[in-house]
């Protein structure tokens, strides 16, 4: 399955999506900008789902090849998700709301994607 966007002609990779549960849903995709992409403005729970994803990634190619000599900033340079999320009395570093400060044990939910989400594309 292949995602066109606008008017483009080049076909995009799909985005592997799912609704964690009623306070997550995320997608990712491939990024062709060599570094991490997000649509979102808060950082920290972007990276929260990023940091779940490029284990997973660097798990799987160290299982297949063991020598495997790669970081996970180096995975996290090739995604670019999206995430939806409700947060329990977030707290920011100024009025723009810019900024999360709050610690992601403080979310008031997780996000375990499941095991289908990694398959769908082999995250």
């Amino acid at each position: 399955m292949q995602l066109y966007l606008g008017e483009q002609e080049e076909p995009h990779p799909a985005i592997v999506y799912e609704r964690v549960n009623d306070r997550w849903e995320i997608g990712a995709l491939p990024s062709s900008e060599s570094q991490f992409q997000q649509v979102d403005k808060l950082r920290k729970r972007c990276d929260y789902i990023a940091d779940q994803l490029a284990d997973r990634i660097l798990s799987a190619v160290k299982s297949k090849k063991k020598d495997a000599n790669i970081k996970k900033n180096q995975v996290k340079n090739h995604i670019w998700i999206f995430v939806k999320c409700l947060i329990e009395n977030p707290t920011f570093d100024s009025q723009t709301k810019e900024n999360l400060t709050l610690k992601v044990s403080s979310f008031g939910s997780s996000c375990n994607p499941s095991d289908a989400f990694f398959k769908e594309r082999e995250l």
